[in-house]
């Protein structure tokens, strides 16, 4: 049976590690979160210029970007598409804001957004 003294040094103990590991558990849900809108993103961007290449018009190419990212705000979801007619190349740019989940973390970060891109560029053989 622990004495009176043991428990309240656990106690202590807790209380010293568990900020630390608050802050781990909530760093890595942050992380995890971006990481996953940044794969969505990259993966939208290469369905959008899949779209493009074989002459899709840009509402076709935005539509299909949209669709792609079910996860993200469609309003925040900024697509750039850009045509290079001297080097028959087609490219999907991407910007989506994301805010943090929690205010401690935009505080570490510096800000309260972070702004993910992301693009992709393939080569067409239609057109001027």
């Amino acid at each position: 049976m622990a004495r009176r003294g043991e428990r309240a040094q656990a106690t202590v103990e807790l209380a010293l590690v568990l900020p630390v590991l608050l802050l781990l558990v909530l760093g890595i849900v942050e992380f995890g979160r971006l990481y996953s809108d940044q794969l969505i993103l990259q993966n939208a961007a290469r369905e959008g210029v899949r779209v493009a290449a074989v002459g899709g018009s840009d509402s076709q190419v935005r539509d299909r970007v949209l669709a792609s990212a079910p996860g993200l705000d469609p309003n925040a979801l900024a697509v750039t598409v850009t045509r290079d007619t001297a080097s028959k190349l087609v490219t999907v740019s991407l910007q989506y804001p994301v805010t943090w989940l929690s205010g401690f973390m935009a505080g570490l970060a510096g800000g309260g957004t972070i702004t993910l891109r992301a693009s992709a560029a393939m080569s067409y053989a239609f057109g001027p």
